[in-house]
């Protein structure tokens, strides 16, 4: 009996001693498990840029935030529409995306005043916000605090225009076609091509032509030309409407004696690059604007990264000499 009670009490305090071992494996588990879930959490962003849907410009730029979002497994929520925002629409949508509380705002700047009360909202929430394709040109104590800058540098875009057309033709004035006033990068663009040709000592014009309408904008140029007959160089910051421009400039017979010169790259403006009928055109890489914003959110988000200065994607001069190399991509979606 005493043998058969002792050895009652032998397995008991056996378990007992291995009891803890196994609570503290069950309770390491769970935690363990916790926190993966956790790891696990899908990421979201939001982009609230100026974009709208369908321009050929922005399509490439959304394809490169949507393959990033696949590679790093996060999920990118656009608010684009089909017509492009203004500062009011834009700030809106800002709101949109800050009452989501999301893990990272995507946003552009063109009117870096008209959205900063918004996006002071997400910076007071913790939201971190890259800036893509037009940032806040402003000093840095005035500027929104977003983390860094991904696009080109647009007034360095415009000086880069007119100084390869200075470079490869003799033109005698030129004129920048601007389609969109309120658009500060668009500014940026004329202002450095307008400068670049008073530092040369060439007269340059800008002329304003109504946004999200080429057709109009084209038989306002016609106008121009006819009042301006002696014009000899033509950039325009659209591709879009660079191909309107280059119909109105075919019509007048005046296709090989007026250089024109594009800003980014459509199927178009590619092959009319090929035929000789556009100089060149300026490249930002949009691709990489939208790929680098999602990317560099889920670095942030995940590893704390961030950059010490801005990263820019632009400009680069497309002209017959590399085009073809380029062509394959721009019908890929890439370029």
């Amino acid at each position: 009996m005493k043998n058969q009670r002792d050895s009652r009490t032998s397995r008991v305090r056996s378990l007992l001693a291995v009891l803890p071992v196994v609570l503290t494996a069950a309770f390491s588990l769970t935690s363990t498990t916790s926190a993966a879930n956790a790891e696990d959490k899908q990421l979201v962003f939001y982009e609230a840029s100026h974009a709208w849907l369908g321009h050929p410009f922005w399509n490439v730029l959304n394809k490169g935030m949507h393959d990033a979002a696949d590679k790093y497994g996060v999920k990118v929520v656009s608010l684009q529409e089909n017509s492009p925002p203004n500062s009011a629409q834009q700030s809106e949508k800002i709101d949109r995306a800050i009452a989501a509380e999301p893990d990272g705002l995507i946003v552009s700047l063109p009117d870096a005043k008209g959205v900063q009360a918004s996006l002071k909202r997400a910076t007071e929430k913790g939201i971190p916000i890259i800036a893509m394709n037009v940032g806040d040109t402003r000093p840095v104590g005035e500027r929104i605090p977003y983390l860094f800058y991904i696009g080109g540098d647009e007034r360095l875009g415009g000086e880069r225009a007119a100084e390869y057309i200075l470079s490869h033709k003799k033109p005698t004035s030129g004129i920048c076609v601007n389609t969109n006033a309120g658009q500060s990068g668009l500014v940026a663009r004329c202002e450095g091509f307008t400068d670049t040709y008073n530092k040369a000592g060439l007269k340059a014009d800008t002329i304003v032509v109504p946004p999200d309408s080429p057709t109009q904008a084209a038989e306002q140029f016609r106008a121009y030309l006819t009042a301006n007959p002696d014009i000899s160089s033509v950039f325009v910051v659209d591709p879009t409407y660079t191909i309107e421009i280059m119909k109105v400039l075919q019509e007048a017979g005046k296709i090989d004696s007026v250089t024109l010169f594009s800003y980014d790259m459509s199927n178009d403006v590619i092959n009319a690059i090929e035929k000789g009928q556009i100089l060149g055109t300026i490249d930002q890489q949009q691709y990489l604007q939208g790929y680098l914003a999602v990317e560099f959110l889920y670095l942030n988000k995940k590893y704390g990264f961030t950059l010490a200065q801005d990263v820019l994607t632009g400009p680069a001069i497309i002209d017959k000499d590399n085009v073809a190399t380029v062509k394959a991509n721009v019908a890929a979606g890439y370029r």
